[in-house]
């Protein structure tokens, strides 16, 4: 296309502050900083507009100051900014057939304004369906050879616009005209942009699935074949940002028969090297986060209804970062479940939430108080004693809760047979104290004997974690100094530092413990020594009845 043509400045500033003076607005000259002001939409406001475009179009940096008011005239008023955006995109499809502002979309990221101006646009009706038909039609992008690129750069834009309603229409439109393509490549192209243009919004999420219906199933594993081929790039492999956008999406959505295959299908296909993409790493977080109240563990599995479980993702992914979030998430729903059995009590899966997210913090190489630094041993001894101990009690806490919330009446042999009858001898008899906590709260029994029976069986699950993960321990600590139980523990409001005496006053229904076997684990380790079991025990008894503990992990 020709160079744009030339305007100066100062007379186009002068021209659109004249045009607010014709409107009607208050007369002032703006400054860059000056606060934006409200003016009539009349079309006498256009040419200073559209002489801004002439200049600005194929300048993204321009047109970014331009928005945030660092030209003259100063700020836009929103009415403005939408005739911009129009204006803007009228001017790319006259121009190159919006090739330019596809390429402006592949760098969203440095020009956030500009694509939240796209959608004030069309939230004002400057911006309409026939400017996106025209785009992404044969008449705009539909002819280039690099249509699969330059379709994304624009639903990257899209997706950072901030409006559902441009989110939606594009990825209507999107997957419209992929479903009247006979070329495959060219389908996916299209299904690719309509995945990304939703912007992991629960509103075109939600229109995407309907629009597309079961469809869509078959267009993720195409998209997911080739973001398997795809160069593999954090921010290039537009398939798999693409996948990581519509997780995001229906991890916002309820569970039903329509979202959960879409999910299970796209999490049957992830690889750790999908997962290099943030989008897709972002949205498969996302979507196991939502499991907590959304969906069940069996929303993660295929289509074929059968569960993804914990083990199994554990086993696929090796990563010790990725595995640390799984491992974490799922303390943190065993938390919850307990909970809700045992209110305002915290399980040793409660204080396991905090333990691993700190663990977490290590492996990732975060610097830790009294850590001599992280070291790829270290890693790997914090994080194979982190996943054993999740792999073999968590399964525990989950049969637990699900038995008893299904048949509250079931007895302690039926739910230790429902959890596999383990032949653990204190992971039994702290599932029992569990048990006989939970039957006294139901009986209305004493706070103090619910509590001391808690503390019992979070000591007793502590001891064995302790003995059986040992040698990871041991490895951690030699090439580290730290390990899953031995950090400072960065909780809501405070940090509890295990290192050192556990300070402060027990609460009152721990303060006097008058249960045999309470006051035998007192006896044994309610010492203020430098042993883990003491500095474990103390921690429990301090804490058990804080309900900062039951915070959201993920912050």
């Amino acid at each position: 296309s020709g160079a744009a043509p030339r305007v100066d400045p100062r007379l186009l500033a002068e021209g659109i502050e004249a045009s607010r003076r014709a409107a009607g607005a208050q007369a002032s000259r703006l400054s860059p900083t000056a606060a934006p002001r409200q003016v009539p939409n009349e079309p006498v406001h256009q040419d200073g507009l559209r002489g801004l475009v002439e200049r600005y179009w194929d300048n993204p940096l321009q047109l970014e100051r331009v928005l945030i008011g660092q030209v003259q005239p100063g700020p836009l008023s929103p009415t403005e900014q939408a005739q911009l955006g129009r204006l803007l995109v009228e001017k790319h499809l006259s121009a190159d057939r919006g090739r330019t502002l596809s390429r402006i979309g592949d760098e969203q990221r440095n020009y956030p304004n500009l694509a939240r101006a796209l959608g004030r646009s069309f939230q004002a009706g400057a911006l309409t369906d026939g400017h996106l038909g025209y785009l992404l039609g044969p008449q705009g992008l539909g002819t280039s050879s690099r249509r699969g690129f330059e379709y994304t750069g624009i639903a990257t834009l899209v997706a950072a616009s901030g409006s559902p309603a441009l989110q939606s229409t594009t990825a209507t439109r999107s997957w419209e005209l992929g479903a009247k393509q006979t070329e495959r490549h060219a389908a996916v192209d299209f299904h690719t942009a309509a995945m990304r243009a939703t912007g992991g919004s629960t509103e075109a999420t939600q229109v995407l699935l309907q629009q597309a219906g079961p469809a869509l199933i078959a267009a993720v594993d195409a998209v997911a074949d080739l973001s398997r081929r795809a160069p593999v790039h954090p921010y290039t492999n537009r398939f798999s940002t693409a996948l990581g956008t519509l997780l995001t999406g229906l991890s916002h959505l309820p569970s039903s028969q329509a979202t959960n295959p879409v999910g299970a299908r796209i999490v049957g296909h992830l690889s750790e090297q999908h997962l290099t993409a943030p989008a897709l790493r972002k949205g498969f977080f996302d979507y196991l986060r939502s499991a907590r109240t959304s969906r069940s563990w069996r929303g993660l599995g295929p289509a074929s209804g059968n569960a993804f479980t914990q083990q199994e993702l554990l086993t696929r992914f090796k990563d010790p970062a990725i595995r640390n979030h799984i491992v974490t998430e799922q303390y943190y729903r065993m938390s919850q479940a307990l909970e809700e059995l045992l209110p305002g009590q915290a399980s040793w899966a409660t204080f396991a939430v905090w333990a691993s997210r700190q663990a977490g913090s290590a492996i990732r190489g975060e610097p830790l108080a009294g850590a001599s630094g992280t070291n790829a041993n270290g890693v790997r001894a914090i994080s194979h004693g982190n996943t054993l101990g999740a792999s073999e009690i968590a399964p525990l806490f989950g049969a637990f809760a699900q038995t008893l919330r299904s048949n509250p009446d079931a007895s302690f042999q039926e739910v230790w047979r429902a959890a596999g009858a383990p032949n653990k001898p204190l992971l039994r008899e702290a599932f029992q104290n569990y048990f006989e906590a939970y039957q006294l709260r139901r009986s209305g029994g004493g706070a103090d004997a619910i509590a001391e029976r808690v503390l019992v069986a979070n000591t007793l699950v502590a001891q064995h974690e302790q003995t059986a993960l040992q040698a990871d321990i041991d490895s951690a600590m030699r090439v580290q100094g730290v390990s899953m139980w031995s950090l400072e523990l960065d909780i809501p409001g405070r940090v509890l530092d295990l290192n050192e005496d556990l300070t402060g006053q027990f609460p009152p229904e721990l303060r006097y413990l008058r249960n045999p076997r309470a006051r035998q684990l007192e006896q044994q380790f309610g010492g203020w020594g430098d042993s883990r079991m003491e500095s474990l025990f103390n921690l429990f008894r301090l804490n058990q009845r804080d309900a900062a503990l039951h915070g959201d992990w993920v912050v």
